[in-house]
């Protein structure tokens, strides 16, 4: 049974109060978003250290409530976030591989024995924890006295299972690679870097068995495939004018990576050539996605596309949309139904699609992200991209190079088992729901999140609950592989056990998804209401529990809740939701592609930047941290408001995506000379690189920006590009600096301050 308490709810109302803060007289510490410690549970309702990693699954409530009125009245939302595939960090512990001699599974709800069951009858017999059913125990199940049993899916929340097959079964990887030789592709450089920078990635993409195949096709104002005849020598090209009627010109266009390596490395070094006197300003990149699916239809793989302008001719034309003439609640979807049905056929034939967009001027984001949305892949966005400035290839060089050589899972079926009493309301992030709670994942990328929004849907009758994940997948080496992450949490009727445990971070992330959904239905301004609503729903509710009417009249919130009001004004001021007319549909779409399939940590630092004072750093700063590989210490993070900076500073922001250096005409010259080479005069605004570092200020400073972009290129594949920002840079730049100081007041938004009079306001009403 729950953990019932035996007063009634006025009587604990009124003396087993949560920890409340009065945010008006709390001296907001910003630093408290730098390290996330787990909430302790209650002692003696979990085996803690049986919990699955907290990177891999967590939860909005470590506690739960035990029955459905209660979990309305609270109006927390019940999330659960899961990054299956994760990259490891340094110091992870590699996930265990079991490969038991039979595996023991529920009867009933096919759920995977894990450290959560209850042995039974002299350990003959386990009773399941996610449904109760009682199951024979196999006979190779040792007990092992004191210690227990060894085996590592009765003691790791998270474990592999491995089958091995044939080598005549093992299945291969399958890339095809789709670029766009338009006039403007073949003029900023883009061409030519991706296909240099796919030529020296070539012996990174992850290939144990020598299966691996790839295809290319390019397209302008047609269709071109490429046939290799030869393992020495470039391919012939076959042009395909028809673009309505898309079929494969030759069936074995496909090619093995390794055996045809030379043909391929001879065919990159001169693709930009072939292509170098085209002037077409034509795309027919909807026909080159249709022509990509009949070849990979039946095997499925991987594409991955490159794009620089609108596609205006062939199957899927788009055309321009005007912001003012279209209804915002129709902006931020597929404009062409053409790529809803294609991304279905995608889905069904198991593959995934990795979109790399480098517009110069409107591509329709909107619709051309659906597809990597949809399909489980990834969107990647190099706005104007030149390459001539050196920080536009090195980023597009290591976010290509880490997409080709990450490893990754194909085919995957996901399924989620749930105790009874609880249900999946809807799941976000890039995965298709087949049933309840049955998905599929054409190709399981270690960046990608996904939230389940649940609900307390019956009265609980167990003091626990458990979710386990299911994750059948095809891994690199070909091989069937079933990862099982297991979680468990306490019931509860005991609301300050349940507040007390509310993971801020985790109900942030979700609120920041579930808003990006709203923006997709309904558009930017009824996304804008959910967050500013549901921030006072949860603390109006908890109010409506503890408090009389006439003690409303200051702003106290649940300690463990007190970082809500800011991350709420983190959502309303972030470019996916700002109420402003200068954030292009474009640059909206993508901030919200980012936002939607991203991990928790990711998610919070664009949402939450980190702002760093770097001028006068101690001698700690930079150095490792001990006994932790590869680390590196960092300053205290400054809160998010202008008046941090002073006159003579020197600032760091990193938001996730980028990093902004400010300086001014009063900063240390000595700094600035072994920061950037030059007098402040002589430097230049904008993107850019900087030089070798040349005393130690410098190379900590280099240290320091070395592992924020190491950090990203493993949380979430992306490589921040440096931008410097002087009091004389343009207007522009100097706005999208300081849109990072959440807590000022903007033209789009309030003040800190101001936004928590508001709530209060709300709060009174």
């Amino acid at each position: 049974m729950p953990i019932f308490e035996t007063e009634n709810l006025s009587f604990y109302s009124k003396n087993k109060l949560p920890k409340f803060t009065n945010l008006f007289n709390e001296k907001l510490n910003i630093s408290q978003f730098d390290y996330h410690i787990l909430p302790k549970l209650p002692k003696g309702t979990v085996i803690r250290s049986y919990n699955a990693t907290y990177s891999y699954i967590s939860s909005s409530l470590n506690v739960v409530p035990y029955s459905k009125s209660m979990a309305k009245k609270l109006k927390i939302p019940f999330s659960i976030l899961l990054s299956p595939y994760r990259n490891l960090h340094e110091g992870d512990a590699p996930i265990p591989v079991v490969n038991p001699e039979n595996l023991a599974i529920c009867s009933f709800c096919r759920a995977y024995i894990n450290p959560f069951v209850t042995f039974m009858d002299d350990n003959s017999r386990y009773r399941c924890n996610i449904c109760n059913q009682i199951n024979p125990l196999p006979s190779f199940y040792k007990w092992s006295g004191k210690k227990g049993m060894k085996r590592p899916e009765l003691v790791n929340p998270v474990v592999d299972y491995v089958f091995p097959m044939a080598p005549e079964d093992l299945t291969s990887s399958v890339y095809l690679f789709i670029l766009d030789v338009s006039y403007i592709s073949i003029q900023s450089g883009m061409v030519y870097t991706v296909a240099h920078t796919i030529l020296n990635a070539m012996n990174k993409i992850p290939n144990p068995n020598d299966k691996v195949k790839v295809g290319f096709i390019t397209v302008d104002s047609n269709v071109h495939f490429f046939k290799f005849d030869s393992k020495t020598e470039c391919p012939s090209m076959i042009v395909l004018t028809d673009l309505e009627d898309i079929f494969v010109p030759s069936p074995d266009l496909f090619i093995n990576l390794k055996e045809y390596k030379v043909a391929i490395e001879e065919f990159l070094k001169k693709l930009n050539k072939i292509f170098s006197f085209s002037y077409v300003n034509n795309n027919a990149f909807g026909s080159a996605l249709k022509a990509g699916y009949e070849m990979l239809k039946n095997i499925g793989g991987k594409i991955i596309a490159f794009q620089s302008i609108l596609p205006d001719i062939g199957l899927g034309a788009l055309k321009d949309r005007n912001p003012d003439e279209e209804k915002e609640t129709t902006l931020f979807q597929p404009s062409e139904k053409y790529y809803t049905q294609l991304v279905k056929d995608f889905v069904q034939e198991k593959i995934c699609i990795d979109l790399f967009l480098f517009p110069h001027q409107f591509i329709d984001i909107a619709t051309l992200a659906s597809l990597s949305r949809d399909a489980g892949g990834s969107l990647y966005v190099y706005e104007n991209f030149n390459s001539s400035i050196k920080g536009d290839v090195i980023k597009l060089n290591n976010e290509l190079t880490k997409v080709l050589s990450k490893s990754i899972g194909h085919n995957a079926l996901a399924h989620i088992n749930l105790s009874k009493g609880l249900s999946i309301v809807k799941t976000h992030g890039n995965i298709t729901p087949l049933s309840a709670n049955r998905y599929t994942i054409p190709i399981l990328n270690p960046e990608n999140s996904y939230a389940l929004e649940l609900e307390v849907s019956d009265n609980i009758k167990d003091t626990m609950v458990s979710i386990q994940l299911i994750l059948v997948h095809i891994n690199d080496k070909g091989e069937r592989k079933v990862r099982i992450i297991t979680q468990t949490f306490p019931t509860s009727s005991n609301l300050t056990s349940i507040i007390e445990n509310i993971d801020i971070c985790t109900l942030c992330t979700f609120l920041a998804k579930k808003a990006v959904d709203n923006t997709y239905y309904n558009g930017p301004e009824y996304a804008r209401h959910y967050i500013e609503n549901t921030c006072i729903d949860i603390i109006k509710s908890i109010y409506n529990l503890f408090f009389s009417k006439d003690e409303n009249k200051l702003l106290k919130i649940p300690t463990s809740l007190r970082l809500l009001p800011l991350f709420s004004l983190g959502l309303l001021n972030n470019e996916a939701f700002r109420n402003s007319k200068t954030v292009t549909p474009d640059m909206r779409s993508y901030l919200l592609s980012q936002l939607y399939s991203k991990s928790l940590s990711s998610v919070m630092n664009i949402i939450i930047p980190r702002f760093y004072s770097i001028h006068n750093l101690n001698s700690k700063v930079g150095q490792p941290i001990k006994d932790v590989k590869d680390s590196v210490t960092f300053p205290y993070s400054q809160n998010l408001c202008s008046d941090r900076i002073e006159g003579k500073g020197i600032y760091l922001i990193d938001n996730g995506l980028e990093i902004y250096l400010w300086i001014s005409k009063k900063s240390d010259p000595e700094l600035l000379q072994s920061l950037f080479g030059n007098n402040y005069d002589a430097i230049i605004s904008g993107k850019v690189e900087l030089s070798e570092p040349q005393n130690d200020y410098s190379e900590t400073v280099h240290k320091l920006i070395k592992k924020i972009r190491s950090h990203h290129i493993l949380t979430h594949n992306c490589y921040p590009a440096i931008h410097v920002v002087k009091d004389n840079s343009t207007k522009l730049l100097k706005q999208n600096f300081f849109a990072n100081l959440i807590e000022d007041r903007h033209e789009y938004s309030p003040s800190y301050p101001q936004y928590l009079n508001n709530l209060l306001k709300e709060l009174n009403k």
